[in-house]
């Protein structure tokens, strides 16, 4: 009551200026679809994001991470400010998506997490994110089981996350009708944000006089109401010009302008008006390179100037409750609406005419018979599920799927999950542990295959089409129904209609048989993994987690030679985690002369020594092993070549220097040879980011790549960056307030030489922590209260505005805030 008299206060004061502040709300719907090959459990590398490993490892490089430490610069490029823009915006994340980046980059998955603490601070409790129904199914579309699982799911994995309840949701492509309406009452959420143009008619309360829109979108500025017979939900539409304009009139490129055209909608004289903007996150960076920046400068406009207060859905509710009740549109047949098909939600299940990159003559007849074919074997294994589970548990079957997101998040551990649900369960019975956890799972990506980016784009051979198709394999393969003619057979006929634009892909089912099967991994590829893991792989690239494998035992015996073949015999252990199935394989893996790897396994059952042999291609396996041991195989060849590489390298140094003083190019062989010792030598030096470099390595490491500058060498620049970039982010971890002068030295040292060599190295990480520090030391300055510090204090100082200006910050502004500097 207390905040709301001064609320109101505020609002009266504001009147008698003759001025009035606007609430301002800008949300971003940030979202990737699940991308991990289902076999393995890791994103697979994917060329089209080179040079990163895979989307979205670009993708957060470009947005997620940018927008959680986004900069500001001055008119010199330097940098002024740091800003977490999720601290201002409304936000949701799709929960595969931050479970990802939790894995990957907890520095961004902590950020958010913050911005989200914080903005509750400054909204008298009410957070920033929102929930996202769980793996971006259109709802309306899905079965009443299916739809309630996404929103529990969507919930329960928000507050793992966030430690609280969301208030809202929101729903895949904004996708709407009323049963889904229904089920966010029964599930409690607070409101939804829609597209102005899925709303049908208003109506005051109280009033019972709708009035018809007539195909003209709903007034943005304002929360309206949707009352349904078991309660009521509040309901946000965006406004659809500017959020028009930030997704697809390149609004992104100039700060300035776009407060411009935010005042374009000022309403002084009402005080709870709402500039509502909602748009894909992905927008503030990576469709807009640097848009993050933009909505960073547009954060310190608004913040600078009296026309608008930034706020979040939950806030402005508890301000200003719904006046207006709000009728949505039917959609299509009744299915629904949503804010990407105009027919509405069409586009996921006939060829409605909405695509992107359509090419002439294209058509997508084949989202009919995908969706049919996916609904039929959803039927199927729901009900074999039902049976199943029904034999396992006197429980609820689609209560305990609606829970399993506990295991999912880990909130709940497998073994007491099971003996929650599962009559006379014993954890030592490893038939039960995997015909439940399989089950389970299967359920889970059952509904994976629903994922929208199915549906959404040009043609069946998409990559995410296919991934929702590897989904529903995986499906089949956990539910035990590999070859189920009554369930197989079926779906992969209703598939041979779905028919690719492509004609080298034919239809779904070559997709399915030519393709996808030939991926599929099992146990024993896990095996292989671990096997070559072991036995060639660096002491850095062990471990004993590889996606959903887990190493449970590994030995090997002393190798056998002769003058072709070294022959390496062992027993591995291999888990699979998420179904909770353990297999023990006796291995050999042959190295033959001209040949290469050969593997095989046999699994090791007690008693059975017929047991059929299987040989795993080494080509089949991950890209990034693969990689990795043929980094090893070049790099012991290499070494075994150049192995007195310093001597050699001073005789070529000589050679080409004798030869430019006579005014001659060196011989390619000479060059070539230079080459590539610089390349050898600096990996040498670089290898090891956590080993502290020493002054003699750092003058080494200058000299090699001024002398490879001053004589034009091509030195392998690309794995140059990557190593000094990584070095300069852990020395940047290293420092903490007190400045250290070793980690500073190293910074400062590997960064002016590389950019005398003209390379600039990825210092973003470096640049967050300085941030980080030159904050709190001013903090700390600003609580002197006689205005001197002692020598020491001040050499900290100075050694961190030195950093400062070395990393690209206007120090200067930050000389400012030290006011004993001098």
């Amino acid at each position: 009551m207390v905040i709301q008299a001064n609320l109101l206060y505020k609002v009266h004061e504001n009147r008698t200026m003759g001025y009035m502040k606007n609430n301002l709300i800008i949300h971003g719907h940030f979202y990737q679809p699940p991308r991990e090959d289902p076999w393995i459990g890791l994103v697979p590398s994917q060329p089209s994001a080179y040079p990163y490993h895979d989307w979205n490892e670009r993708i957060t490089k470009e947005c997620y991470a940018a927008n959680s430490m986004s900069r500001t610069l001055n008119g010199f490029g330097q940098i002024t400010d740091i800003v977490n823009n999720y601290a201002y915006i409304s936000f949701n994340f799709g929960p595969t998506l931050l479970n990802w980046l939790k894995t990957n980059t907890d520095h961004v998955y902590e950020n958010i997490l913050e911005a989200d603490r914080e903005s509750m601070k400054r909204n008298n409790g009410h957070g920033n994110a929102i929930a996202q129904a769980y793996n971006h199914t259109i709802l309306p579309l899905c079965s009443p089981e299916d739809a309630r699982t996404q929103i529990i799911w969507g919930l329960k994995d928000f507050e793992a996350h966030f430690g609280r309840n969301s208030e809202g949701i929101w729903l895949p492509e904004a996708a709407v009708s009323m049963p889904v309406i229904d089920l966010m009452i029964e599930q409690g959420i607070r409101f939804i944000i829609l597209s102005p143009w899925q709303a049908e008619a208003i109506c005051p309360i109280g009033a019972n006089k709708w009035q018809p829109l007539h195909h003209n979108p709903v007034p943005s500025g304002q929360a309206y109401q949707i009352d349904r017979p078991h309660g009521s939900i509040a309901v946000f539409f965006y406004n659809h010009i500017l959020a028009t304009g930030i997704s697809f009139q390149n609004f992104l490129r100039n700060a300035d302008r776009l407060y411009e055209k935010l005042i374009s909608f000022k309403q002084n004289a009402d005080p709870h008006y709402l500039v509502n903007i909602a748009t894909d996150g992905e927008v503030y960076g990576h469709h807009e390179p640097f848009g993050d920046m933009c909505l960073a400068a547009l954060i310190k406009l608004v913040e600078k100037n009296d026309d608008f207060t930034f706020m979040n859905y939950g806030m402005y509710l508890d301000m200003y409750p719904p006046t207006c009740l709000v009728k949505l549109k039917e959609g299509e047949q009744g299915h629904g609406t949503s804010w990407s098909c105009i027919h509405g939600v069409a586009r996921w299940y006939r060829n409605c005419g909405c695509t992107t990159g359509s090419r002439d003559g294209w058509n997508q007849e084949w989202r009919t018979p995908l969706r049919n074919a996916f609904i039929s074997l959803r039927d199927k294994l729901r009900a074999l599920f039902i049976r199943e589970m029904t034999t396992l548990s006197s429980h609820d079957p689609m209560e305990i799927r609606n829970t399993y997101i506990d295991v999912i998040t880990e909130k709940a551990n497998r073994t007491n999950f099971i003996r929650r649900y599962v009559d006379r369960s014993d954890p030592s019975d490893t038939g039960i542990l995997k015909r439940f956890f399989s089950l389970m799972e299967g359920q889970k990506y059952a509904m994976y295959m629903f994922t929208s980016c199915g549906w959404f784009f040009s043609d069946i051979s998409g990559i995410e089409t296919m991934q929702n198709m590897r989904y529903a394999i995986k499906a089949l393969d956990l539910h035990g129904l590999p070859y189920d003619k009554d369930i197989t057979t079926p779906f992969l006929s209703e598939l041979e209609t779905a028919r690719s634009n492509i004609s080298s892909f034919g239809s779904g089912r070559n997709i399915v048989e030519s393709i996808i099967l030939e991926e599929k991994k099992g146990l024993q590829h896990g095996a292989a993994i671990f096997i070559l893991s072991e036995l060639w792989a660096s002491k850095t690239y062990k471990n004993d987690t590889y996606g959903i494998f887990k190493l449970a035992d590994f030995s090997a015996e002393k190798p056998g030679t002769n003058k072709t073949v070294v022959e390496k015999r062992g027993r591995v252990t291999v888990r699979n985690y998420m179904v909770q199935h353990e297999t023990t394989y006796v291995f050999s893996l042959k190295e033959k002369e001209l040949e290469g790897i050969s593997l095989t396994l046999r699994e090791d059952v007690p008693g059975d020594k017929h047991q059929e042999e299987i040989e795993i291609s080494v080509a089949d396996l991950p890209v990034e092993l693969k990689t990795h041991i043929t980094d090893s195989v070049s790099s012991h060849v290499v070494d075994r070549c150049i192995n007195n590489s310093i001597e050699s390298f001073n005789a070529t140094r000589s050679a080409l220097v004798y030869l430019k003083k006579m005014n001659v190019s060196g011989p390619h062989t000479i060059i070539d040879l230079a080459e590539l010792l610089i390349d050898r030598m600096l990996e040498q030096l670089l290898n090891d980011r956590t080993v502290v470099p020493s002054e003699a390595t750092l003058g080494r490491i200058k000299d090699l790549m001024l002398f490879a500058n001053e004589y034009e060498l091509n030195v392998d620049i690309d794995s140059l960056k990557t190593k000094v970039s990584s070095i300069i982010s852990y020395q940047a971890e290293r420092l903490t307030d007190m400045i250290e002068e070793e980690p500073t030295r190293i910074i400062i040292h590997l960064l002016e030489t590389c950019r005398r060599f003209g390379s600039e190295p990825e210092i973003t990480r470096a640049q967050d922590r300085v941030f980080q520090l030159l904050k709190a030391a001013e903090h700390a300055a600003s609580r002197v209260l006689d205005g001197k510090m002692d020598f020491s204090v001040l050499n900290r100082i100075r050694r961190l505005i030195k950093l400062g200006a070395t990393l690209g910050f206007d120090v200067e502004k930050h000389k400012e805030n030290f006011f004993v500097f001098e």
